[in-house]
């Protein structure tokens, strides 16, 4: 997560400050730029794309009350519809 704030913030702010806020050394920074994404990375950006391009901007989640006031997407076999497993789409992701 700190390395993905600072690639969101290294327009407003010197990533070298950054780095030095977050206790981060500056090469391990860079050498996470130079990574490629994860599988799953890869197949979550795919799958927003997909959500993205939905008709008039619905959402393909569907949710379901947990009982306790809470909200929870609800378990679909996304991976028949899209080839993605649904374990996949409830991990957070690197930017």
């Amino acid at each position: 997560m700190k390395y993905a704030f600072i690639a969101q913030h290294q327009g407003e702010y010197e990533v070298k400050i950054m780095c030095r806020v977050l206790s981060i050394s500056l090469s391990s920074y860079y050498q996470w730029r130079k990574r490629p994404l994860s599988t799953r990375a890869q197949e979550n950006e795919q799958l927003a794309a997909q959500d993205s391009a939905n008709l008039h901007g619905q959402s393909s989640l569907v949710w379901f009350s947990t009982g306790n006031g809470c909200l929870a997407p609800a378990r679909m076999d996304m991976q028949s519809q899209t080839g993605i497993s649904a374990y996949a789409v409830a991990q957070p992701t690197r930017m």
